[in-house]
């Protein structure tokens, strides 16, 4: 099945973005890759998300966007959630007694499976974006009436722009800090910038 994945990344190899230590994964494009042993004898397996948008809200909140990418893959094996907290805990060495076990605390979209092979990146945590607007007093206006502020981050899935391109008359694309992009021109928080 289809999923996506967000991870860390050096430019040279991806991880996981919520895990390190020993429960770190490296993953490489086009290869199938499982979680460690130790976790695996848990009932642990590799977080995914079951829709992009899903992976571009979590990017855009988690405070964790700058130096992240989205990839959509294949997925196999789907596993029940466990409590979200073990895998911070199995990261530093600590394991959780299983009577401590239940499924709360995960980013909405969450699945643990068994496998992930990822694909194509599809986005990224953080990049310039545009939005036609035009300035009304202290505010920007898109031409669907939304009020844009500057320096306000808006959240919500939203169509945006990767490039300047032709606005609608009466408008001029605005460069605006987008996070959760996705390279077919959706971002989960954007920001007027002004200067």
């Amino acid at each position: 099945m289809q999923a996506f994945k967000v991870f860390r990344t050096d430019g040279k190899a991806l991880y996981s973005v919520a895990t390190w230590g020993p429960a770190a994964v490296r993953y490489v494009v086009g290869e199938w890759a499982s979680p460690p042993e130790f976790l695996a004898s848990e009932g642990y397996g590799l977080c995914v998300f079951e829709t992009l948008e899903a992976a571009l809200k979590y990017v855009a909140l988690s405070g964790k966007s700058e130096d992240c990418v989205i990839y959509s893959g294949e997925a196999r094996g789907v596993l029940p959630l466990l409590v979200s907290r073990d895998i911070f805990q199995i990261s530093s060495g600590v394991r959780p007694s299983r009577a401590d076990r239940v499924p709360q605390g995960w980013a909405e979209g969450t699945m643990l499976v068994k496998e992930f092979r990822p694909e194509r990146q599809v986005g990224v945590g953080a990049t310039r974006v545009y939005l036609p607007l035009r300035r009304e007093g202290n505010a920007f206006v898109s031409p669907a009436k939304e009020r844009f502020y500057p320096d306000e981050w808006r959240v919500g899935l939203r169509r945006v722009f990767l490039r300047p391109g032709r606005p609608p008359r009466g408008y001029e694309m605005h460069p605006c800090q987008g996070r959760g992009v996705a390279f077919s021109g959706l971002a989960y928080a954007v920001r007027v910038e002004v200067g």
